[in-house]
């Protein structure tokens, strides 16, 4: 029964990105170190800079070192990532990575990372929430919620320590990014919700490897974490049938969905987050792997 099932580790990521309209249409000039970011010749030079270490502006390509990096090798084909060639990232669009002067100390549910991207045509910021604690479903569900309405965190913002929900801080960031790059009085560009990742990294309980039934509790869930209605309670579920889900692999077990809305996926794998082998379980990787994709087309 869905009731027994046990959430031991999972990802809820949050991409955000602006649109610097300005910029493209050349009214507004990138601040003097950001001069790249409106000039292709430029960009090209500042991207093979920034893969030697210890960038003045603290810029660095978007893969770091000592992670796995199935998504830009397979992104750049062919590309061996120590020596991208700018041609190759501009045309591309690759971002670069930025330092940021805002990280989230002590939330004693897990950890909260915060990662900003600039592109020629704007911004991207990256908020991943990784929580360890064992949790029903149902209160993964409170949590998630918690974690995008209500959730204050404590946040280090240079010498400052603030106390900030998750939209005042991707707020924050987002200013902190286009000051530096525009100006402190550059308008905000074009926003939109958040587009939202959900991984289940590992689990237990019975039932797991059946097909999701519909009205459920896997079902409400994963409704739940992707469209992220008001109320969940009170939403009437669409037939499993009708759902939504990205195509998958053959052979992964019953039961395995990419399940999606408009700004939102949850990747729920029981025959991976169940596995007791640790090297065949690579969900944390996915994940990393899933949140890059969608960035790329959601920038």
């Amino acid at each position: 029964m869905s009731t027994s099932i046990v959430i031991r580790d999972f990802r809820l990521s949050f991409i955000y990105t602006e649109l610097c309209l300005e910029v493209i249409s050349g009214k507004i000039r990138p601040t003097p170190g950001f001069a790249f970011l409106s000039q292709g010749n430029i960009y090209k030079d500042m991207f093979e800079a920034v893969q030697a270490p210890r960038d003045p502006l603290g810029l660095q390509p978007p893969w770091r070192e000592g992670e796995s990096q199935r998504f830009w090798k397979r992104y750049l084909p062919g590309a061996v990532l120590d020596a991208v060639s700018g041609r190759q990232a501009w045309e591309r669009l690759v971002p670069v990575r930025s330092r940021l002067p805002l990280a989230v100390k002590g939330w004693a549910r897990g950890q909260v990372l915060l990662e900003g991207f600039y592109y020629p045509h704007g911004l991207a910021l990256l908020i991943t929430v990784k929580c360890q604690e064992a949790l029903t479903l149902s209160e993964v569900v409170k949590l998630a919620y918690a974690i995008r309405r209500s959730e204050r965190f404590s946040v280090q913002n240079n010498q400052q320590r603030l106390t900030l929900n998750l939209g005042a801080l991707s707020q924050r960031a987002l200013d902190s990014m286009r000051s530096a790059a525009l100006a402190p009085t550059a308008a905000k560009g074009v926003q939109r919700e958040p587009f939202t990742l959900f991984t289940v990294v590992r689990a237990e309980g019975d039932g797991l490897t059946t097909e999701v039934a519909t009205n459920g509790d896997i079902h409400n869930a994963l409704e739940a974490i992707t469209e992220w209605p008001p109320d969940p309670a009170a939403v009437t579920l669409p037939s499993m049938s009708d759902v939504s889900c990205l195509p998958l692999k053959l052979g992964i077990a019953k039961g395995s969905l990419l399940y999606a809305h408009q700004r939102g996926r949850v990747v729920w794998f029981p025959g991976l987050f169940t596995s007791q082998d640790k090297t065949i379980s690579s969900l944390a990787c996915y994940h990393r792997n899933h949140l890059f994709g969608s960035m790329q087309v959601d920038s």
